[in-house]
């Protein structure tokens, strides 16, 4: 768990830092923190700790970029959405996790975007919504290669 909080912390660091000045899409900043709860829903299997590190990494994202309750709400909602899925399909295939992605990428810049209108009355539309959603289909596309990778190895090595 702490291992888990401790790599949120950073993501949220050099998300504040470092992609808040150079990788913002006009309308949507990228949240790679999303898509490392999402990653974590996913891949891992006590789903208790999940939901508390979301709320956790969800609160210290809140302090750190002054949202009042965005991030604590959007990414508790995953892990639920993440969790419900889980419970209900089968989801080893690379297909479902890629259409839970897009669909949870959707859903998180679409609840973003109700924020925005609720505090701005106004809604921005733009390229960077697709440009968020295809990054987080990149970022996990990288992971599942990266893991399909790992697998093989350790079967290479056990033969």
């Amino acid at each position: 768990m702490k291992v888990l909080i401790s790599l949120g912390f950073l993501i949220i660091l050099i998300q504040n830092t470092v992609f808040a000045k150079y990788i913002n899409f006009g309308c949507i900043a990228w949240d790679p923190l999303s898509i490392y709860i999402i990653l974590l829903a996913l891949y891992r299997e006590n789903i208790k700790d999940i939901y508390k590190a979301a709320f956790l990494l969800g609160f210290l994202q809140d302090i750190i970029g002054v949202t009042y309750f965005l991030n604590i709400i959007s990414k508790v909602f995953l892990v639920l959405i993440i969790s419900f899925l889980k419970e209900k399909f089968f989801l080893s295939s690379i297909f479902s996790k890629i259409s839970i992605i897009f669909f949870l990428s959707v859903l998180d810049v679409l609840f973003k975007q109700v924020y925005q209108l609720i505090l701005t009355k106004e809604i921005k539309f733009c390229y960077g919504i697709f440009v968020y959603i295809s990054l987080n289909f990149m970022i996990f596309y990288l992971f599942y290669l990266l893991s399909e990778i790992k697998l093989k190895g350790n079967d290479d090595k056990q033969i």
